[in-house]
């Protein structure tokens, strides 16, 4: 799998939670990061193709574990790291029980050491969560092609109602997971240095 293509985050559903009659559900989005070889600095912002979601889920499985397999096989589809919320950890769990560790996606603290977590904590990130979507729609409402993704953050009524948000949750997920890129090492050209360093003789 190669690494900085695309982002997956899943919120998986709370069998205890009810919002009013309804259930809470499950989600998943995945993000396209950013192709440089399609979307260079001098192309305009709004006409890049990358940089967008690209596939989104709202639904309830019969069972957590369903879930954690339909969301796994929509990683391996993509080849998309998985950046999942571990509030309730079964994606995360379920993922290392079957062996697809390496799908994981871990962020990085302010320090740029790697967390010992994959994915991010939905109850602890409110507010990065509503800055990374706010910021996100700003600058690429016009380029967003999932209407439910503009839907679900017009119904938001305060941060409080975050998490409440299903869609909201795995979509901001996929933002922020975006942001935390393996750096990527090229092979630079070799120089000859033996020019710097004439040879003597003693």
């Amino acid at each position: 799998m190669r690494k900085n293509i695309f982002t997956a985050s899943g919120d998986p559903f709370k069998f205890n939670n009810v919002e009013g009659k309804r259930l809470s559900n499950a989600a998943a989005s995945i993000f396209w990061e950013r192709d440089e070889s399609l979307d260079p600095d001098d192309k305009p912002i709004h006409l890049w193709e990358s940089y967008r979601t690209v596939a989104t889920f709202v639904g309830r499985p019969l069972t957590k574990k369903a879930f954690s397999e339909k969301f796994l096989m929509a990683c391996i589809y993509w080849g998309a790291e998985m950046y999942p919320e571990i509030d309730i950890p079964c994606l995360w769990d379920d993922t290392i029980e079957w062996g697809y560790w390496g799908y994981l996606k871990y962020g990085y603290d302010n320090l740029g050491k790697k967390k010992k977590t994959p994915g991010f904590s939905a109850r602890g990130s409110q507010q990065h969560m509503m800055t990374e979507t706010h910021d996100y729609i700003e600058m690429h409402c016009e380029r967003i092609r999932h209407i439910e993704v503009l839907e679900e953050y017009r119904l938001i009524k305060s941060i409080n109602d975050l998490t409440n948000r299903d869609l909201f949750v795995a979509v901001s997920g996929s933002y922020m997971g975006s942001r935390h890129r393996v750096p990527d090492f090229k092979v630079k050209k070799k120089v000859d240095v033996s020019s710097y360093f004439p040879a003597k003789q003693y």
